[in-house]
């Protein structure tokens, strides 16, 4: 009896050993995952992104439902259909389209467009984001077992961008998840920290990942739905913007401080509107300047800063230590829709006599000191 007691001990020792094999080193995980990435014919996952919105304290999420398979006459190597309840983008070979269902209309661009458009993948949300482009860098080095939504994990980082801006040291790490045991991409991470604290962190995971797909890509126009070229598209958006020498609708609102502004009530002076919103590249640049110490509006003139997306709220506390130079009006969506306005930031300066004597679509360095 004794014996058998040994020997089932030590079979389940055995089988044991057999069931746990030794977990993979780093380095062999990581090429396991490319190698595995480079045979798969397609991948298709559920895509969550979470951006960390540190200046106003908040996240925005994204979800869409992603498929790739691979074709080399595309200019990224692979077909795309991407969608959510709102779009549906897709690259088939050397064309794409843009579907918007809420407004029915289809933007097709042409292979020129196409190819340009994904010259340089960082460039797209959809390509920037796959498990393909983030497994080609060979920047990435073990850094820690951890656990990622949930689940155990092992991560891969490398620093990819740092800069000092005045007293205050950026530095933005990008992370990469892979199962310890399959390999498989779990997500990744874009980890910027302010001296050596988080200042915002963009999230993105994949769930239902499969690598199946048998098919080649097709996708069917829905019906019913206005199509036109890129160039007619973007020709349409330009047209939408009020040009020099109109007239500037008028417009009421409330501002952060509780006073009621109307533009009518400033005849007689100049005002620069400043259609922007928290967290906007070139909004904050734009908004740097005007804080600058050195920086002063004309006595003429007056400042007005229209967010069609935040909140009185979401404003205070972004500018709570930057300060707000100007008058600042949340939720601005009727002027936002008024002046025809698509870029952030946009800039338009009236007259005296109410008349649109500037617009300026973006913002370049300096631009206050034009006024």
């Amino acid at each position: 009896m004794h014996q058998i007691i040994i020997s089932l001990l030590a079979v389940f020792f055995l089988t044991s050993c057999q069931q746990s094999p030794e977990p993979k080193a780093p380095s062999e995980l990581l090429q396991e995952a490319q190698r595995t990435i480079d045979e798969a014919q397609s991948i298709s996952f559920t895509k969550h992104l979470v951006y960390d919105n540190a200046f106003i304290g908040s996240a925005d999420t994204m979800q869409t439902n992603e498929i790739f398979y691979r074709n080399e006459a595309s200019p990224i190597g692979y077909d795309f259909l991407a969608e959510d309840e709102a779009y549906t983008f897709y690259l088939i070979g050397e064309l794409s389209n843009a579907i918007n269902h809420e407004e029915r209309r289809i933007t097709s661009y042409t292979a020129e467009e196409t190819k340009s458009d994904y010259e340089d993948p960082r460039g797209s949300m959809i390509v920037s984001n796959a498990p393909f482009y983030l497994l080609s860098k060979e920047e990435w080095v073990y850094d820690s077992d951890t656990i990622f939504q949930g689940q155990p994990a092992r991560m891969y980082a490398y620093i990819d961008y740092e800069n000092r801006e005045d007293s205050v040291h950026y530095l933005r790490q990008a992370r990469l998840f892979l199962d310890p045991e399959t390999g498989q991409p779990l997500g990744h991470q874009t980890y910027l920290a302010a001296n050596g604290a988080p200042h915002q962190i963009i999230t993105c995971w994949y769930e239902d990942y499969r690598t199946d797909q048998e098919e080649p890509l097709t996708f069917v126009l829905p019906e019913g739905y206005t199509k036109m070229s890129n160039e007619e598209y973007e020709a349409g958006r330009q047209a939408g913007v009020l040009t020099v020498g109109e007239l500037a609708p008028d417009f009421s609102a409330t501002t952060i401080t509780g006073e009621e502004f109307t533009l009518s009530d400033y005849r007689g002076k100049k005002v620069l509107l400043d259609f922007s919103f928290v967290g906007c590249g070139g909004c904050e640049m734009a908004m740097k300047e005007f804080n600058h110490p050195d920086f002063k509006l004309p006595d003429d003139m007056v400042g007005v800063y229209l967010s069609h997306l935040n909140t009185t709220a979401e404003i205070k506390k972004h500018f709570a230590e930057k300060g707000m130079p100007f008058l600042a009006i949340p939720r601005a969506e009727r002027p936002n829709k008024d002046y025809g306005v698509y870029l952030y930031p946009t800039f338009f300066v009236i007259d005296k006599q109410g008349v649109i004597e500037r617009v300026e679509l973006g913002y370049d360095q300096g631009f206050g000191a034009t006024l």
